[in-house]
């Protein structure tokens, strides 16, 4: 196949190839996809030696239509020149200090940016910046890559996340936005100390969904007794092998994500009137105790034992004079609950029962 062109400035091709059959013999069965592209090839068309960019061609777009992708999670417009105008979400180099990345969204939609090569715009969360670049894909995420930027206004505040539940993050029209889940609780793994990378697993009625913490990004002291808190975070992807469409996990952006209106508490959230401390020991066998921080005066007040689906488990009286709280693991038949995560007080505090 033969194609000419003849550009009246220094511009750049890139060369897609999209198969409809399988890969055999490299690799056997109809799974995967033969996509294949170049990077941008430059051609210096007035040959002084200098590759003149051509200054993007493309008007702006709703990043929502940039980031369709097809029943395969590929984007439909991989390969092409777009813009976009939006509010950046984190700050450059954003997970990766050597590299030119940081996300921003528009409120249709959010994406990824990758810079050009050797090239770093000083982008910090809340600049309205305009952004143009190729539709590529990571790991199953969509990307504009060999972008250039430019920070239109410095410090605009960005939009609220969008509200969602810990089970409908696993969607590909949250990739790239800043979402908020009203209450989610810790259900296993720690938190990372020292702004090393680790990573949590988060829970509401809804189901379950994984926090990344990226390395450089330090969490406070105070969260390792978060329970049954409101989390901002980004949603972002990573799937190995196609069809793209799985994958998807929460990154903590950095410590304030974890505290909405910079509220950070002061010890163990309970409800109203009542404050728990922290559970011993725990994870249990027998019985576990639970200090009694504050409680209301002059009332008879009980609090009650959920699991990870929100079903109530038990009910139980705080004790009068002072004492912490005993739960034996046993639901209100007296009947030995199953192993797992229970929430004490409406989430203030998380019990792990062993068999």
């Amino acid at each position: 196949m033969a194609w000419t062109d003849r550009p009246a400035v220094d511009t750049w091709y890139i060369v897609f190839v999209d198969g409809d059959e399988d890969l055999f013999p490299v690799h056997r069965g109809s799974d995967f996809r033969p996509i294949a592209f170049t990077n941008p090839i430059r051609v210096d068309v007035d040959g002084d030696g200098v590759f003149t960019p051509p200054g993007n061609l493309a008007g702006v777009e709703p990043i929502q239509t940039i980031d369709e992708t097809d029943a395969q999670g590929v984007p439909v417009r991989l390969g092409q020149l777009v813009a976009a105008v939006g509010c950046a979400t984190t700050d450059t180099r954003f997970g990766d200090p050597s590299a030119g990345i940081f996300y921003f969204e528009d409120g249709t939609g959010g994406i990824q940016v990758r810079e050009r090569v050797n090239s770093t715009t000083e982008v910090r969360r809340g600049d309205q910046v305009w952004v143009g670049g190729v539709v590529s894909q990571v790991l199953g995420e969509t990307v504009l890559g060999d972008a250039r930027v430019e920070v239109l206004k410095p410090g605009a505040p960005c939009p609220v996340g969008v509200p969602v539940t810990a089970a409908t993050v696993a969607s590909e029209p949250l990739e790239g936005r800043v979402v908020r889940i009203p209450s989610v609780s810790v259900v296993s793994g720690t938190w990372p100390v020292g702004g090393a990378e680790g990573a949590v697993v988060l829970a509401d009625a809804s189901g379950t969904v994984e926090l990344l913490v990226p390395p450089g990004v330090v969490v406070p002291p105070e969260a390792s007794d978060l329970v049954d808190f409101e989390l901002t975070a980004l949603v972002s992807q990573r799937d190995f092998t196609p069809p793209f469409t799985s994958g998807y996990r929460l990154v903590l952006r950095d410590g304030a994500d974890l505290f909405p209106d910079g509220a950070r508490p002061g010890g163990m959230a309970g409800g109203a009137d009542v404050r728990l401390g922290r559970p011993h020991p725990n994870p249990f066998r027998g019985d576990v105790t639970i200090p009694v921080l504050a409680a209301p005066v002059g009332a008879r007040a009980a609090v009650e034992i959920h699991d990870v689906a929100g079903r109530r488990v038990r009910t139980l009286a705080l004790p009068e004079d002072g004492r912490p709280l005993t739960w034996d693991g046993r639901d209100e038949r007296g009947r030995s609950v199953a192993a797992g995560v229970y929430f004490v007080g409406g989430g203030a505090a998380r019990v792990v029962k062993l068999d």
